[in-house]
C-alpha cells in the first residue's frame, strides 16, 4: 500500500504511514491533507476540489477509486493536534542496509540480481569500508554493499588501498529514508513541497 508522509502541526516531517490509516486519519478530521503548493484540506474539499484533484489524479500514479469517482491518493499530511516528534532510529541490519544503497554495489553500481561481463548472476554482500582486519566497525558508516567482483578486488584493503572509488559515502540513514526505493515518485513531490514551506509557510509561533 502507498505510504503518506506524515507532518506535525509545526509543518514538520515525522513519520510514514500506510495509506489506509492516513485517509482515515483526514477523514476523522485529526488531519489535513497538504497539497504540492502548501494548500491544505478537509476530505471533503480534497474530494469536492475537483478542478485540482482530478487533474492530479490523472497525472498521478497514486489514485483511490470509489464506485462513481476517482481522486488523487494524498501523499502529505498534517495533524491538526500533534505538534511533537517521533524519534525513529534504524537499526543496522542486511536488508536496511540494503534498503539504504537501493540495491546496488556501492563501487561499480550494478544492481542486485544482474549479470555481469561473464553473464554471471549478481549478488551483493555488505562490505566493511575499513576492514575489521584493519580496525573497521560495523557501524553504519563503515558499512557498504558490494558485489562479489568488488568484494574480491578489494579483499582486505580500504578503498583507497584497493584504488576504487565509493559512488556515496555511507551514512547513517533516518526513518525516512528507508521508504526511498518504494516512493521515489513521491519523494519527488516531497522534496518540492519543502521547497515551497521554506518560502512560503508563515514563521510566526
Amino acid at each position: 500500500m502507498s505510504a503518506v508522509l506524515v507532518m506535525n502541526k509545526g509543518w514538520a516531517p515525522i513519520e510514514v504511514w500506510n495509506l489506509f490509516k492516513a485517509v482515515k486519519s483526514v477523514y476523522k478530521g485529526k488531519a489535513q491533507i497538504v497539497d504540492r503548493h502548501c494548500n491544505m484540506y478537509k476530505w471533503e474539499e480534497w474530494v469536492e476540489n475537483w478542478s485540482d484533484a482530478k487533474k492530479i489524479a490523472e497525472n498521478s500514479f497514486r489514485s483511490l477509486h470509489a464506485t462513481n469517482f476517482t481522486v488523487a491518493a494524498p501523499e502529505v499530511i498534517i495533524l491538526k493536534e500533534y505538534n511533537g516528534y517521533i524519534h525513529k532510529s534504524v537499526k543496522l541490519t542486511r536488508r536496511n542496509v540494503f534498503v539504504r544503497d537501493g540495491g546496488k554495489c556501492q563501487y561499480c553500481g550494478i544492481k542486485d540480481g544482474e549479470r555481469n561481463e561473464k553473464r554471471e548472476l549478481i549478488t551483493l554482500n555488505v562490505d566493511h569500508v575499513i576492514p575489521q582486519g584493519q580496525g573497521g566497525k560495523t557501524r553504519w558508516k563503515n558499512v557498504v554493499l558490494a558485489c562479489d567482483d568488488c568484494n574480491q578486488s578489494k579483499g582486505c584493503r580500504t578503498p583507497d588501498q584497493a584504488g576504487m572509488v565509493l559512488k556515496r559515502k555511507p551514512f547513517a540513514p533516518k526513518w525516512y529514508h528507508m521508504h526511498s526505493n518504494e516512493l521515489n515518485k513521491t519523494l519527488t513531490s516531497w522534496t518540492n513541497l519543502f521547497s515551497e514551506m521554506y518560502w512560503n509557510v508563515g514563521l510566526e509561533e
